[in-house]
């Protein structure tokens, strides 16, 4: 700067009136600033987030008509040698199908996460007959009553009642274990509503066969009066038909036998396929001590694979020590003269079921409160002395039965047996979203503190 210059300035200083500065020039920059520096941080916590969610829970994908692939290629059809209670957040069917036939279809005790934090625990899981793999079947949630596998595996029928909204009529789900697919198929000409009764397929895994509670009289309180009605559902061309006589409990592997209920669930009877009875069975004999089946969510009857003869899974009314369970027994009878051929003793039990009758016997599932469920093999071939060999195990740490029923394909009642591994859970972000939720809001309110303490130091 020259010496003109500076006594230039000088002396323009020294006429220029006084001012105070009272504002801060420095205000409105400050908060540009600290405006910022927010923003970045709360972007950077979203990205965070985002990153977390993508890779702990998986890149969303879009819903598409095409089911998504199902995993290496199909090997040869076996049965898993143990069952395992699935972990919450098991894989969904319609998000990654079987690919090919379920070896088992059944119902753990742990509950199945259904939504953000809602659970159930009557969710069919089924096991791939092909790989070992367990999936489960949410849209199915609570359809443990009345349900049925097709023989070959493929198909899951259950019931959908109208119970007790009378707007809404009784229908069928099915559901495509190849694809993870799940169809409607609603009653026809129930304008008063209804329920589902039974439900058995046929052989040809193609035609379901349907009892249908029709309701003809609403009462108080949602309560009804009902007349049953047999339908055969074509599960292919969605197509319905009358049946003539009521819907078995069970059907020989021709297609030409029946086991039904005689009349108001009496005796039970053998015919053939919607046709009049042609045996009786002898259960009411004082020696069998036969007061009830256990129909419910599983099987309660098989015919052999000859059609010579038929089992039923039996329940006394005596109590059996020490638990004072029910003694169940599985009866076997002659499918011509309807005949009694033979017992076989389960004892005490707190359920079971009886799950088809192959080449090499029957399988049964036995549970039990002390050493888990197992699917037992009971060769009838030499009645009465039965034999038994444990093919299936449940292994389970507590002593609550983790498996209460369950389902195989009559394909599959005599396939090799496999080791199984415990069902395998992607891992979801879902249940940590609070603590990402937190930890975003811990972030801004450290960054906003350390901003004031900055701003106080500054004055």
């Amino acid at each position: 700067m020259s010496t003109r210059l500076r006594t230039a300035l000088r002396e323009a200083a020294d006429s220029a009136p006084p001012f105070d500065l009272t504002t801060d020039p420095w205000a409105r920059g400050r908060r540009v600033r600290r405006r910022r520096q927010i923003q970045v941080v709360g972007a950077l916590v979203g990205a965070g987030m985002l990153v977390a969610a993508l890779v702990l829970g998986g890149v969303p994908q879009l819903s598409s008509d095409a089911p998504p692939p199902a995993g290496p290629t199909p090997t040869e059809a076996t049965l898993p040698d143990r069952l395992f209670d699935a972990p919450r957040d098991i894989p969904d069917l319609r998000d990654d199908p079987l690919g090919g036939p379920a070896a088992v279809v059944y119902w753990g005790a742990a509950p199945i996460r259904t939504g953000l934090w809602s659970t159930s625990s009557y969710i069919p899981l089924v096991v791939g007959a092909e790989r070992d793999v367990v999936r489960a079947v949410r849209e199915l949630d609570g359809r443990g009553d009345r349900v049925a596998l097709s023989p070959d595996g493929t198909r899951l029928a259950a019931s959908a009642d109208s119970y007790p909204d009378p707007d809404d009529g009784p229908s069928v789900l099915i559901t495509d274990l190849v694809s993870g697919r799940t169809e409607r198929f609603e009653v026809p000409d129930l304008p008063s509503g209804g329920s589902i009764e039974r439900l058995t397929w046929a052989p040809d895994s193609r035609e379901l066969l349907v009892q249908v509670a029709v309701v003809t009289q609403w009462l108080d309180e949602g309560a009804y009066r009902a007349d049953d009605r047999d339908a055969v559902l074509d599960s292919h061309a969605g197509e319905w038909r009358i049946r003539a006589h009521g819907t078995p409990l069970a059907v020989s592997r021709d297609g030409r036998l029946e086991l039904r209920w005689a009349g108001d669930y009496g005796d039970l009877v053998v015919a053939r396929s919607d046709g009049p009875a042609q045996a009786t069975l002898e259960m009411s004999t004082p020696e069998l001590l036969v007061e009830g089946l256990a129909v419910g969510a599983h099987q309660a009857a098989a015919f052999s694979p000859d059609g010579e003869s038929v089992a039923v899974w039996a329940v006394g009314d005596d109590n059996v020590p020490p638990d004072g369970y029910n003694p169940h027994s599985l009866e076997v009878f002659a499918t011509t003269t309807g005949s009694h051929l033979g017992t076989v003793e389960l004892g005490g039990l707190g359920g079971g079921s009886l799950l088809g009758w192959g080449e090499t016997g029957l399988l049964g599932l036995i549970p039990h409160s002390d050493r888990g469920t197992r699917f037992v093999r009971f060769d009838v071939s030499d009645l009465p002395e039965v034999s038994s060999e444990t093919i299936v195990r449940q292994v389970h740490t507590s002593t609550e039965i983790a498996v209460w029923s369950a389902l195989v394909p009559t394909v599959f009642l005599d396939a090799d047996v496999r080791t199984a591994e415990p069902p395998s859970a992607r891992f979801t972000w879902v249940p940590w979203i609070p603590w990402l939720l937190g930890g975003a809001v811990l972030v801004v309110v450290l960054v906003g503190l350390y901003q004031v303490r900055r701003r106080r130091l500054a004055r």
